[in-house]
C-alpha cells in the first residue's frame, strides 16, 4: 500500500517537527539556573535512590552521573529522530549520516555555549563528547532498525515471489 503525495508531505512536516522540538527540549533544559536545574535532578536522584531502598537494594544513584545519563539519553533520541527524518526524505538514511551527524554536533555544541550565559552554569567539553555519543548511538541504533525493517521487507517479497511461482506449477500445466 503506497502513501498519497498529500500523506507522506504530512510525515515530512511532522518529523522536522518532532526533531525541531526535540531540539527545542535540549537547549531549553540549558537555559534553567543550576539551581533550579540541580534541584530537579536531585528530586528524581531520591526518588529512584528510595525505590532501590524499598527493593533492599544496596544502589546509590549519584547527580552526577544522573545528569550525565540525561544528556547521552536526550541527544540518543535526537539521533532516532533525527535519522527518521532524514529517512522520510531519503530512501537511504546511511547516504546522509553526516547529515545527521552535523545536527548532533552542532545541537551539543549549541547547548554548551547557552549554558555559558545561564546563572550558575559552565559549558565542558566533555558535556558535548557525550552529547555526540549519544547521537552516534540513537543513529546506529535508527540505522540498524531500518536495514533489519528492509531486509525483512525484500525477504517478504521474496517469499511472495517464490509463492507464486510454487502456485504457477501446482497448475501441472502439460509441456508443449
Amino acid at each position: 500500500m503506497r502513501k498519497s503525495a498529500k500523506d507522506n508531505k504530512i510525515l515530512k512536516i511532522c518529523m522536522v517537527m518532532l526533531t525541531a522540538g526535540c531540539i527545542v527540549f535540549i537547549l531549553s533544559n540549558s537555559l534553567k539556573p543550576a539551581s533550579v536545574s540541580g534541584s530537579s535532578s536531585q528530586n528524581i536522584v531520591d526518588m529512584i535512590n528510595s525505590f532501590f531502598k524499598s527493593l533492599n537494594i544496596d544502589f546509590a544513584l549519584t547527580n552526577f552521573f544522573l545528569r550525565k545519563a540525561a544528556h547521552f539519553s536526550e541527544f540518543c533520541l535526537l539521533g532516532i529522530i533525527t535519522s527518521s527524518t532524514v529517512r522520510v526524505f531519503r530512501e537511504k538514511p546511511y547516504k546522509n549520516i553526516f547529515t545527521i551527524l552535523f545536527i548532533g554536533l552542532a545541537t551539543a555544541v549549541a547547548d554548551e555555549t547557552v549554558q555559558i550565559f545561564v546563572e550558575g552554569r559552565g559549558s565542558q567539553v566533555s558535556d558535548v563528547l557525550i552529547d555526540f555519543s549519544g547521537v552516534l548511538t540513537g543513529t546506529a541504533i535508527a540505522l540498524l532498525v531500518f536495514a533489519a525493517l528492509s531486509l525483512h521487507k525484500r525477504k517478504k517479497e521474496e517469499r511472495k515471489c517464490g509463492k507464486h511461482i510454487k502456485d504457477d506449477s501446482a497448475l501441472n500445466l502439460p509441456l508443449q
